[in-house]
C-alpha cells in the first residue's frame, strides 16, 4: 500500500522580506553616505576658514619700546605685556596635548587649537 504524497508547492514568503531587508540596507546606506559627505563639508569649512584666518601666534610683548617719554606711560605698557603674557600662559596652561596637537576645554568636551603646536 502506497502511500500518497500531497503536492507541495514551495511558498515564496521569503522573497518579499528579502527585498525589505534590501531596501532597509540601502537607505542606510545612503543616510551613510549623506552623513559622511556633510561631515566632510564641515570638517572643511572649518579648517579652511581656520587656515585663511590663522592667528599668528602672538608677538612677545614683553620688549617694549624704551623711547616712552612719559614713564607712566611706559609702566602701563610693560605692566599690560606682563597681563597679557601671563594670560597668556594659563590658557596655554590649560591645554592638553596629544601627538603635538594642542586641546583646549570647551563646554561639553575639548577642541583642538588650530594653528598651533604643543
Amino acid at each position: 500500500m502506497e502511500r500518497q504524497r500531497p503536492d507541495f508547492k514551495p511558498r515564496r514568503w521569503n522573497f518579499p522580506w528579502l527585498l525589505f531587508i534590501a531596501a532597509v540596507l540601502l537607505a542606510l546606506g545612503a543616510f551613510g553616505i549623506k552623513q559622511h559627505i556633510d561631515t566632510q563639508i564641515a570638517w572643511n569649512a572649518r579648517f579652511e576658514r581656520a587656515g585663511s584666518a590663522r592667528i599668528s601666534p602672538a608677538t612677545p610683548a614683553l620688549p617694549v619700546d624704551v623711547s616712552a617719554d612719559d614713564p607712566v606711560e611706559h609702566l602701563r605698557d610693560v605692566q599690560n605685556a606682563r597681563q597679557r603674557a601671563e594670560q597668556d600662559a594659563r590658557e596655554r596652561a590649560s591645554w592638553r596635548c596629544i601627538d603635538g596637537i594642542p586641546f583646549r576645554k570647551i563646554p561639553g568636551g575639548w577642541e583642538n587649537v588650530p594653528g598651533e603646536r604643543c
